[in-house]
């Protein structure tokens, strides 16, 4: 007898990820179908809603293929981007979905505060743009006001589409709720009253926890995906809380790193924790604990400049580079195009310290990228985390193993790279299976069970360069409030 297993979907930007784990946490099946992306117009990004079902009509068949046996499917938990705008009726969307990196809607915020007569980033407890899905909806209202007729259903989550086409449920996760611009975090509800107000006219979803059951697959839905009837369908989460949960974030202050072009650090806090402007606060598994996750501006794009100014663009060259140089000999402000965090500041530029006679192009980009880590640092401290496990870097920046080194050196933690780190956000999507089947007793066990056996790097921290680094960290947090007014000095 084949062994009980469950099936998880992620709805990327990019492509939809789908893997079959077994009850004991292998991974039977995994596969992956690219995503187009349409820009219309200037500021304008949508994909088509069907195309997300056609994925995942083409990930079951390719699991069938592979040899796995979907009659011991016990569950199926999905997972997606957040920030979406999707409306539907019976079930069917009436046009494209509108994406969270849409910014079509900035004269629309603008407009938000008048309207409503409140702030809206105070009363939602979070950030508050033209990316939001508030000020889009408000934008549909006054160029394209068919599509709000006949009170449609809205859907703010790629997966939430998903789930209404398999079992015909009307719901969407704490999670992608908290980055609409419609969710009151310190209440953990929608304000409805807003869409009375605005008169936009649509059905809010309900609002569920990951591990809640959305509802079970229909004989349609069943027939089309070759799926088995009546497969219990989990409310799952948005991609910032599986990527966390796939990083295995189960406890306060843990913290994982992005090193994309731009990047961010994510670190579980507490509800009542401060919070700081540009920083998004997530529900994770229920309203005890929240997902913090601060951007930063200059990441990757550090390396990539210093790869270009100082290796001739040469990545191994750069790698070679900083391996070679001394630690902390230098201080540098990597703020090159401005920064969200741990400063706010779009006017901030990139700021040397300490150069001599014997300055050399190692020093000056090993430098730059400790001047990242400095930022990573800094905006874990201005979110409480305090570190314990080992913390989790992703993206391109993670495969320079000079830079990780530097990371961990620098936080003063142990840092781990997952070799198939773009399966994080799947393998957290299947989370909420195996907590409702009962496989699972906690997020710390899935860990265990599951996200321990995947293979990673790791990398130690160095004691002795930690306490250098400690001593270089308290200099570079003088450096930004000695430079800031000559930023805003114009030559």
């Amino acid at each position: 007898m084949s062994e009980q297993a469950v099936a998880a979907i992620d709805v990327g930007s990019s492509a939809v990820k789908g893997v079959v784990l077994s009850h004991t946490g292998e991974v039977l099946a995994e596969h992956e179908v690219a995503l187009f992306t349409n820009r219309p117009a200037h500021h304008q990004v949508e994909q088509d809603p069907q195309a997300w079902w056609r994925a995942c009509q083409l990930l079951v068949q390719a699991w069938r293929q592979s040899g796995v046996d979907l009659s011991t499917l016990r569950a199926l938990s999905l997972s997606g981007q957040m920030q979406d705008l999707v409306l539907t009726r019976q079930g069917v969307a009436g046009g494209p979905a509108i994406l969270y990196s849409d910014t079509r809607a900035e004269q629309e915020e603008a407009e938000l505060a008048g309207l409503l007569g409140t702030d809206p980033a105070q009363a939602t407890g979070n950030p508050h743009s033209g990316a939001s899905v508030l000020p889009k909806l408000l934008w549909l209202k006054r160029h394209q006001p068919a599509a709000l007729l006949g009170r449609p259903r809205l859907h703010v989550g790629a997966k939430d589409v998903l789930i209404e086409r398999l079992c015909g449920a009307h719901v969407t996760d704490h999670t992608t709720a908290a980055t609409t611009g419609l969710y009151a975090l310190g209440r953990s509800s929608w304000l409805a009253e807003w869409i009375w107000t605005l008169e936009l006219g649509v059905q809010l979803p309900a609002l569920r926890w990951p591990t809640d059951l959305a509802g079970r697959i229909h004989a349609e839905a069943a027939a089309e995906l070759g799926l088995p009837l009546n497969l219990p369908v989990l409310t799952g989460i948005g991609d910032a809380g599986a990527t966390a949960l796939g990083a295995g974030q189960a406890q306060i202050g843990e913290r994982h790193i992005y090193l994309g072009t731009s990047g961010f650090i994510g670190v579980v806090t507490r509800p009542d924790a401060a919070s700081h402007p540009g920083v998004f606060r997530l529900p994770l598994l229920s309203a005890a604990e929240v997902l913090a996750v601060a951007p930063l501006t200059n990441a990757g794009s550090v390396w990539r400049w210093a790869a270009q100014v100082f290796a001739g663009g040469d990545d191994a060259a750069l790698e070679a580079l900083v391996r070679h140089a001394t630690p902390a000999t230098l201080l540098c402000l990597p703020y090159l195009a401005g920064e969200r965090s741990p400063v706010n500041d779009p006017q901030a530029r990139g700021v040397y310290f300490g150069l001599g006679v014997e300055t050399g192009p190692g020093d000056l980009a090993r430098a730059a990228l400790e001047g990242v880590a400095y930022a990573l640092k800094a905006t874990a401290e201005q979110l409480q985390a305090s570190g314990g496990e080992a913390v989790t870097l992703l993206g391109g920046g993670s495969r320079s193993q000079a830079w990780c080194q530097i990371v961990a050196d620098v936080l003063g933690s142990d840092a781990l790279v997952p070799q198939r780190a773009s399966l994080l956000p799947v393998l957290g999507s299947a989370y909420p299976a195996f907590a409702f089947l009962g496989w699972s007793e906690s997020l710390a066990a899935y860990r265990q069970q599951v996200l321990d056996h995947q293979p990673a790097q790791h990398y130690r921290a160095d004691t002795a360069r930690t306490d250098l680094y400690t001593a270089q960290f308290a200099r570079f947090q003088q450096i930004y409030p000695a430079v800031r007014a000559l930023f805003r000095v114009h030559l």
